[in-house]
């Protein structure tokens, strides 16, 4: 036990001195500032800004508008448009736009923005007519400064991230919780990374990153928060730094401020992965792989408490004084990074209400208490279809008799995953073969192939009028079966040929060895 609290006092203190340094540093913006003079004067790059649109079209008709006014030449950027089954008229507004390029992306279902993303970039490897891409959502809003700034901000580095605005400020209390954080986070602890020159993680809602890196590594990965780290992890480990630049922007007025923060159990896993390549002279990559252990607001003030108390009432191998000064460390940076981080008026209130936020949407994810919450909200089981399946996932070589659960709520679809008394609940989607895909992606996470049709690399998903999307073609002959290469099958069928569909991740291999 006291070990336990010895060990658990210098993790903070260490944290603390950590978070001073970066306070301090923060206190120097002068690295972030683009200078309008310069940025105007310097050569301008051929940039290529991607968009991925699925049904989007206000939102895309607004982004390419703004995209035409930029101060920036047109003959030195290029727009390219992914419309992911696309049935709003996203089509038709396009072809009246000939200098946007367009890949439509129709058969087989919903892509999804990181697949979606990988098929454009294979298409333009022989385009040698791109120095960079600029990855930006629909949904967002740019100033005519934009390709600029992105102009300017790419003569000295190869990776840039910038940041999302928050402009809705009609929102629930919980939203406008979130958005002075992400403003505090964003204005705080990425930039002084980034003056301090270390690893920030990068955000695809918002990033810019040259197209000879991206050949070189092969591939994209913005799947998830825990892709998009395991991305950033690469980058750093062949010294690519992910810089970020708070006026490198844009802007959202969306009612959904989601904050993408990767899972703790993905965070401590990707630490035992990368533990073994620390021992480099890549500072940042070294410092970038332990702050994943980096521990959040709740926790910290948690174990300050208890400490504090524990050293007046038992013996502890320092002094309260000295406990007492490391905690007043914390304290001073809390107040040193409130300087630059660009909150007004409530918003410091909002900020120092993040911890409360964050214990209550822990306490209200518990199982018991998160069947009370849907009730509350009337999330009630009246409008519910269930089917069930026997299937086989395999494991080592070994095959595993289970269950997977189809689940139609409300209109939007899941899958619940069981194996003894192992169970596992994707998210609610549109479509089924969505919540399928996000099923099969997990469990290859864990090693676990999941034998049914639509993991399966005979399987081609056909549209069939449905929303679900659940049917496709089996391309494959088996005699026994008597199946031919107009079968017609359901994603969660299978049968004695399976053979697994592989969508090899480098960045897997890389981040896992």
């Amino acid at each position: 036990m006291e070990l336990l609290i010895n060990t658990l006092y210098i993790y903070v203190a260490i944290f603390s001195v950590y978070f001073l340094i970066l306070a301090v540093r923060n206190l120097s913006t002068h690295g972030s500032i683009i200078k309008d003079t310069v940025a105007y004067n310097i050569e301008r790059k051929q940039l290529c800004v991607i968009i991925y649109t699925h049904n989007q079209l206000k939102d895309l008709e607004r982004l390419i508008s703004q995209l035409r006014n930029q101060d920036y030449s047109i003959n030195n950027y290029q727009v390219y448009v992914i419309l992911d089954n696309c049935t709003d008229g996203s089509a038709d507004f396009l072809n009246l736009k000939p200098s946007v390029n367009v890949l439509s992306l129709s058969e087989g279902g919903l892509i999804g923005k990181d697949s979606a993303y990988s098929i454009l970039i294979e298409k333009l490897i022989p385009n040698t007519n791109i120095d960079s891409y600029v990855f930006l959502d629909v949904d967002k809003y740019i100033d005519e400064k934009f390709l600029t700034n992105v102009n300017y901000e790419l003569t000295k580095h190869d990776v840039i991230t910038g940041s999302v605005v928050y402009q809705n400020h009609k929102q629930r209390l919980s939203n406008k919780i979130k958005r002075a954080y992400i403003k505090y986070i964003n204005n705080f602890l990425l930039c002084s990374r980034s003056l301090l020159g270390l690893s920030n993680t990068i955000n695809s809602e918002l990033l810019i990153i040259k197209k000879s890196l991206v050949d070189a590594i092969g591939s994209i990965d913005f799947k998830n928060p825990e892709s998009e780290l395991k991305y950033s992890l690469l980058l750093s480990k062949i010294k690519k730094r992910c810089y970020f630049n708070p006026n490198i922007r844009c802007y959202s007025v969306s009612k959904n401020i989601d904050r993408k923060i990767p899972r703790l159990s993905s965070r401590l896993k990707l630490f035992k992965n990368c533990f073994f390549t620390t021992k480099t002279t890549n500072f940042s990559y070294v410092e970038y792989v332990y702050s994943l252990l980096n521990p959040n607001n709740l926790f910290i003030i948690i174990s300050y408490t208890f400490i504090i108390l524990f050293s007046l009432k038992y013996y502890f191998f320092v002094s309260t004084e000295i406990v007492l000064s490391t905690c007043l460390c914390l304290i001073l940076g809390f107040f040193l990074s409130l300087i630059h981080a660009d909150l007004r008026g409530k918003e410091y209130l909002y900020l120092c209400l993040y911890p409360f936020y964050s214990l209550i949407k822990i306490i209200l994810g518990l199982p018991g208490l998160r069947l009370i919450v849907n009730f509350v909200k009337n999330k009630s089981n009246r409008h519910v279809q269930k089917y069930v399946v026997n299937v086989q996932a395999s494991f080592r070589n070994k095959n595993l008799p289970c269950k997977i659960e189809l689940i139609v709520k409300n209109d939007m679809s899941k899958v619940v995953f069981k194996y003894k008394n192992k169970k596992f609940t994707t998210s609610s989607y549109l479509r089924m073969n969505d919540a399928i895909n996000e099923l099969i992606s997990k469990l290859r996470d864990y090693s676990i192939t999941l034998k049914i049709c639509q993991s399966c690399k005979y399987f081609k998903s056909i549209s069939d009028g449905s929303q679900n999307m659940i049917h496709g073609k089996c391309t494959c002959q088996l005699g026994d079966v008597g199946l031919d290469q107009t079968h017609t099958v359901l994603s969660w069928n299978c049968c004695s040929a399976f053979d697994v569909n592989l969508n090899h991740s480098v960045i897997e291999d890389i981040a896992n060895n």
